[in-house]
């Protein structure tokens, strides 16, 4: 989500999925006018789910392990609190500011390896890639909620958001086996991991 490096289009992709728990848990609202019209109202709830994490490096310079390491997808918890602010409306149809604060976290573990040459020009390549990133994120957004059955709520939703990462995996390991002997190289797979996040959001689900 913050990969930032002399690599060019790091690709990462995250999914996720959250049930709403105990939603509403605590519900500020004003009388009815009407047994249609309903005014303004706060919804506060908790999120919790999963996410799926997967990543691929593109280069147009020479950096044969990163653009060649197989990832494995990095499936973890994810959880918050919800904020949704419900506009007054005489309608089933209910617009809403939805506010979302968030964890997420992903570690993604690669490796790389290649054998080449033979005899006393024979040379072998094992790489081990680790990146990480624990992130706290605010998502505001405006929500269209109307139900589809009895106590049942389809919503869609866009907004943006903001997001920190408060702690980050960044290390690559390189084991070389040769003639010679052997050699094992430690440090950061990648230059520079940015520690903000800013974007455009889209969704929808049920509650």
């Amino acid at each position: 989500m913050f990969l930032h490096t002399y690599l060019k289009n790091p690709r990462l992709l995250r999914s996720a999925i959250f049930a709403m728990l105990g939603m509403v848990l605590v519900t500020t609202t004003n009388a009815q006018r009407s047994s249609e019209y309903v005014e303004g109202k706060w919804d506060i709830g908790i999120l919790a789910g999963a996410s799926s994490t997967t990543i691929s490096f593109e280069s147009s310079i020479n950096n044969t392990i990163l653009t060649n390491s197989t990832f494995d997808p990095s499936v973890d918890f994810a959880g918050g609190v919800s904020f949704d602010f419900l506009f007054a409306s005489d309608k089933r149809t209910r617009w809403s500011m939805a506010n979302e604060l968030l964890f997420t976290n992903y570690t993604l573990n690669g490796t790389y390896r290649v054998d080449t040459g033979t005899g006393t020009e024979a040379e072998s390549i094992f790489a081990r890639t680790q990146l990480g990133s624990s992130n706290i994120a605010m998502y505001n957004s405006l929500r269209l909620r109307f139900p589809v059955v009895r106590e049942v709520l389809l919503f869609f939703n866009a907004g943006i958001s903001i997001g920190l990462s408060v702690s980050q995996k960044n290390t690559q390991i390189v084991e070389v086996d040769n003639f010679f002997g052997q050699g094992v190289e430690e440090g950061e797979a990648l230059e520079r991991i940015r520690k903000t996040e800013r974007a455009l959001t889209f969704g929808g689900g049920v509650m």
